[in-house]
């Protein structure tokens, strides 16, 4: 977030060097964003109200003028969630055009624009995890931190940022409470 001059054209050193056979390949480029340069946070939201009409509320109520501004929001609505909570994902504005900047440059169509954990999930799809419908996947980060995401019924359930140390600190946690201990349980195994 801070520094998102690190981001100016980053994709450029990479796609110039990058060859692609025009014959067999298409020049199509698909991207996931290191989960820790965008924001995850959550909402519980009434049923009673439209979830668009509540998301307008929660754009300018809760997040602001400057959050809507700088960056692109996207809502996850847990599904069969019992709390009805919300996932929200943020990511900057200024990195985003600067990725469609420098595919646009150099003729490369993005197809996807997601973020590591998620791309994890996708790749264990791929890989043969269709078999388990309900399963977790574990991103370890550097300083101990860990980001676990339980799917039940190839479903996302839970997501559970942490610090695991000598005992384990939750820094996020988005999901219904009844996943969280079983989460903990495996992070602290």
């Amino acid at each position: 977030y801070n520094n998102s001059n690190q981001f100016k054209h980053f994709l450029d050193n990479i796609l110039e060097d990058f060859k692609v056979n025009p014959i067999d390949d298409s020049k199509t480029i698909t991207i996931s964003l290191d989960s820790e340069f965008i924001g995850i946070t959550s909402f519980k939201y009434d049923l009673e109200i439209p979830f668009e009409e509540f998301r307008i509320w929660y754009e300018e109520r809760i997040l602001g003028e400057f959050t809507s501004k700088n960056y692109d929001i996207y809502y996850y609505p847990l599904i069969n969630s019992i709390e009805n909570i919300v996932l929200v994902i943020f990511i900057s504005k200024e990195i985003k055009a600067n990725i469609l900047e420098s595919c646009e440059k150099h003729n490369y169509k993005l197809l996807h624009l997601t973020l590591d954990v998620f791309a994890a999930n996708t790749s264990s799809k791929i890989f043969g995890s269709n078999s388990n419908k309900n399963y977790v996947v574990w991103k370890i980060l550097r300083n101990n931190r860990h980001c676990l995401m339980n799917y039940e019924n190839n479903t996302l359930k839970h997501f559970l940022n942490i610090k695991s140390s000598k005992s384990i600190e939750i820094i996020n946690s988005i999901g219904d409470n009844k996943n969280l201990d079983d989460l903990i349980k495996t992070a602290d195994s």
